[in-house]
């Protein structure tokens, strides 16, 4: 096995072992995506760009 390898393996040992890395890796990024892509949906049918907010001159 190479060195590469090996340390690669133990890397992955590493990152498999601690939940929290897990947590932070996939679930927390899905999170935003999930609530970013609720959030910027729009209406069947309808515009799916968010609204602009007219600014008081």
């Amino acid at each position: 096995m190479t060195a590469f390898r090996a340390l690669s393996l133990a890397m992955l040992k590493g990152f498999a072992r601690h939940r929290i890395t897990l947590l932070f890796t996939f679930l927390f990024p899905l999170m935003f995506v999930v609530a970013f892509g609720l959030q910027h949906t729009g209406a069947p049918g309808g515009d799916p760009l968010p609204r602009m907010i007219p600014m008081l001159s």
